[in-house]
């Protein structure tokens, strides 16, 4: 075997896990939410459908797909963040960072902004046992909501209904930590296990009489799933294919199942569609790789898109169409994207430094770039390598 090309493929492929597309998916993936919103926020939810959710008899929706990619991509960062931190606690913090000051910050804008400003006229909109419960919800990161709040919009008594799914986020982070405290990540196994017992339970959700505990724990189920095929992804990037015929088999198998049986997507997209979602995060011919070079703003228009959404509808009831609405609540909603990193976001996220806690695989050795040689020079680095990317997307 020949140790020095095994060396430099390596170093390559690990560079190409930094060369990537994910700030540029995340962004899309944010504004996609933001559009499906739209609908059932200015048509009411049962008769706001957006384009997917009429295709797939509300089955899917756009933003349910968004959500989705969330997750996979999540899954995929996450391990690689544990893996590149120096101990549980690092990981943790990290994690928390990441999460935590944005989400407390858009609460309280909703509390003492949002709230007090569109509160229904005479309602009591703070009191110690509302302070209270909204203490508890902040402690597990759900939503917090006082009532009376937009009350004569189509979708009333919420400021901010985007927030659902963060809790969830949060609880697949600690998962990574007690499958990576049990040395979890060494046996590429465990990943497997739960990422086939996700799918199972979506199986016999789909295909079998309902059974309670799926039925109460569905959306955790699904988001599991999602976040699960992403670290499946990043377990094998070292096996896993990067081939472009197996992305027209994947773009076939997704629109055979939304053609067919919308349902049986809960299965493809995890599996097809996680595939379709990495090859084009690391493919090399359409690259965003600096994306982000001013900020990572989809986190921040996530968590205001809801709230300006339902300012906007308040305001101006009547005026807008769900485009409308879009075209106007898009800008305002990056913008405000803009202000969270910069104002709160980034300044958690300083750099530490750190060995790995476990050292990873030769990742996506597929298509080398003209910088990625199969020899090494005297010092055991690649010639002419070209700088590693400063901010971590896992960060």
């Amino acid at each position: 075997m020949n140790h020095t090309s095994d060396g430099a493929e390596e170093k390559c492929a690990l560079r190409e896990v930094s060369a990537n597309n994910f700030d540029a998916v995340r962004f899309v993936a944010a504004v996609t939410v933001v559009y499906s919103h739209c609908f059932p926020l200015l048509l009411w939810q049962g008769d706001g459908l957006d384009p997917l959710a009429k295709i797939t008899n509300n089955e899917f929706t756009l933003g349910t797909v968004a959500v989705d990619v969330f997750f996979a991509v999540s899954g995929f960062l996450i391990v690689m963040s544990w893996e590149r931190s120096s101990s549980a606690v690092s990981y943790l913090l990290k994690r928390m960072a990441r999460i935590v000051p944005g989400y407390v910050c858009a609460v309280l804008i909703g509390l003492f902004v949002i709230t007090p400003i569109f509160a229904a006229s005479g309602q009591a909109w703070f009191s110690f046992p509302i302070a209270r419960r909204c203490a508890k919800a902040m402690l597990q990161l759900k939503p917090v909501e006082v009532g009376g709040v937009f009350p004569l919009n189509p979708y009333p008594g919420i400021v901010n209904g985007s927030m659902w799914t963060i809790s969830y986020e949060f609880k697949c982070y600690l998962g990574v930590l007690i499958l990576g405290l049990i040395g979890g990540f060494r046996r590429r196994w465990c990943a497997w296990v739960l990422f086939l017992g996700s799918l199972g339970l979506c199986a016999l959700h789909l295909f079998a009489k309902p059974h309670e505990f799926i039925e109460q724990n569905w959306p955790a189920i699904r988001l599991a799933s999602f976040f699960a095929a992403g670290a499946i992804f990043y377990l094998n990037r070292d096996r896993i294919p990067r081939r472009p015929w197996f992305a027209v088999l994947s773009l076939v198998a997704v629109a055979g199942s939304l053609r067919v049986l919308p349902a049986t997507l809960h299965l493809v997209l995890p599996t097809f569609g996680a595939y379709l979602l990495f090859w084009s995060v690391f493919q090399p011919y359409v690259t965003a790789h600096n994306f982000a070079k001013y900020g990572d703003f989809s986190y921040g228009i996530y968590l205001y898109a809801f709230p300006i959404q339902q300012a906007l509808i308040a305001t101006y009831s009547g005026v807008f169409s769900p485009m409308g609405v879009f075209l106007v609540a898009a800008p305002l909603s990056i913008l405000a994207g803009m202000v969270s990193w910069h104002v709160v976001e980034r300044h958690f996220l300083r750099k530490r430094g750190g060995r790995r806690l476990v050292a990873p695989p030769a990742a996506f050795p597929a298509v080398p770039t003209d910088n990625c040689q199969s020899t090494t020079n005297a010092g055991g680095e690649l010639p002419n390598a070209p700088p590693q990317r400063t901010r971590d997307p896992a960060e």
